[in-house]
C-alpha cells in the first residue's frame, strides 16, 4: 500500500485533535510524529495519540470518530503497559486502497 504524503498525515492529526477535544478530552500527539517535532524528521506513517478519558466514555468517542469516516476497532480495548490505567484502542482511516492506523 502507498504511504500518505506528510500533508495528509498532518491533516488527519488536526482532524482527530479537533474531534477528540470537541468531546471534552485532553489529547497529546505521541510516537514518531512527536519525536519528529524535536529532532531530524524520520518517516512515520501512523498516528499515535494519548487522551485523558475514562473507559466508559470511549464508546461515545469511537461513535464520533466513526461518524467522521474513521473505522472503529474490531474488538474491545487492548491492555497495554501491564496496568489497567493504560489502555489502547485503534481506529483506522481510509487511504487509497487500504486503511492506515491511529492508536489512541
Amino acid at each position: 500500500m502507498a504511504r500518505p504524503p506528510a500533508h495528509e498525515l498532518f491533516e488527519r492529526v488536526r482532524q482527530l485533535h479537533r474531534l477528540i477535544e470537541g468531546c471534552g478530552f485532553r489529547v497529546a500527539v505521541m510516537g514518531g510524529l512527536a519525536v519528529n517535532a524535536w529532532t531530524i524528521p524520520a518517516p512515520t506513517y501512523n498516528i499515535d495519540l494519548c487522551i485523558d478519558a475514562r473507559e466508559e466514555d470511549v464508546p461515545a468517542l469511537i461513535r464520533v470518530l466513526e461518524a467522521e469516516g474513521f473505522v472503529p476497532p474490531p474488538s474491545a480495548w487492548l491492555e497495554s503497559v501491564g496496568t489497567p490505567k493504560f489502555r489502547e484502542f485503534s481506529v483506522s482511516w481510509p487511504f487509497q486502497d487500504g486503511l492506515l492506523p491511529t492508536d489512541i
